[in-house]
């Protein structure tokens, strides 16, 4: 984990519970999103560092003026909160998992090490999040496991969230999930996945 995701990370958790402890109107996503808009991140950029960024990467001098560079790492800065806020809305913590299928949370981790669960961490380091398309009426969707581990190993998430939502024509135009959350035969969906990998 760098130590600007840890501190996002941390900050985040800080400002959600003084949030909450002093009960103001404002939520964690937009006070992080304002003061990403506030805070000036930017270093000076080296003169070799401008040579070759106006050299080969196509930027002109105004490019690199401290009040455009400041300005792209704000956006930058925000993005990443955004990102960051977004992937929370979707998906459940240790917690939230270990509440809703009334596990203790260090079997939801262990079910997570064989597969049983699907998490991803925003910001290496993190905490698992657990995406909320992997369960269906409180329950794992089944054949979970032989799905993920039949497709690519460097499918970022965005691509596994993607394909469990895409209808198939194979699954008679349901998606994945669909498909396996009405009891479709798992070794369908497993063949859709592995043939990502020749993609």
């Amino acid at each position: 984990m760098t130590i600007e995701s840890l501190a996002l990370h941390n900050f985040e958790d800080r400002a959600t519970k003084a949030i909450l402890r002093r009960k103001l109107q404002i939520n964690t996503r937009d006070l992080v999103a304002l003061l990403a808009d506030l805070v000036d991140t930017s270093a000076p950029t080296t003169q070799p560092d401008r040579d070759f960024l106006t050299t080969y990467a196509g930027l002109t001098g105004a490019d690199l003026e401290d009040e455009s560079v400041s300005g792209i790492d704000a956006n930058i800065s925000a993005n990443r909160a955004r990102a960051s806020m977004d992937v929370q809305a979707v998906s459940l913590t240790t917690q939230q998992v270990s509440e809703m299928l009334n596990m203790n949370p260090a079997n939801v981790r262990r079910a997570v090490l064989d597969g049983t669960l699907y998490s991803v961490k925003p910001t290496p380091g993190s905490h698992h999040r657990f995406p909320k398309w992997q369960f269906v009426d409180g329950r794992p969707l089944p054949g979970l496991r032989e799905v993920i581990s039949a497709l690519p190993d460097d499918y970022h998430p965005l691509e596994v969230a993607g394909f469990i939502a895409e209808p198939a024509e194979t699954l008679r135009n349901m998606s994945p999930a669909q498909w396996l959350a009405g009891g479709g035969n798992i070794s369908d969906v497993v063949a859709l996945a592995d043939g990502r990998s020749w993609e």
